[in-house]
C-alpha cells in the first residue's frame, strides 16, 4: 500500500512543478511534467486498488 501513496506524492509533485514551469513560460518541460504525473496517478492508482483488493480477500478468507 505504500508504494501506492508513494507513486501519488510523487505525482503531486510533478504536477506542483509543472504548473509552475508551464506558468513561467518554460512550456515545453512543464507540459511534459504534467503529462507524465499522468502516468504515476495511473501505477499509484491501480497499486492502491491492488492492495485493497488483497485487503478484502483477506479479511473473506478469515470470516
Amino acid at each position: 500500500m505504500k508504494i501506492g501513496w508513494a507513486y501519488m506524492g510523487i505525482s503531486a509533485l510533478l504536477v506542483i512543478v509543472g504548473t509552475f514551469m508551464a506558468i513561467d513560460g518554460i512550456d515545453p518541460y512543464g507540459d511534459l511534467l504534467l503529462a507524465s504525473s499522468l502516468l504515476f496517478i495511473y501505477l499509484g492508482s491501480n497499486a492502491l486498488a491492488d492492495d485493497r483488493k488483497a485487503r478484502e480477500a483477506a479479511e473473506a478468507d478469515t470470516e
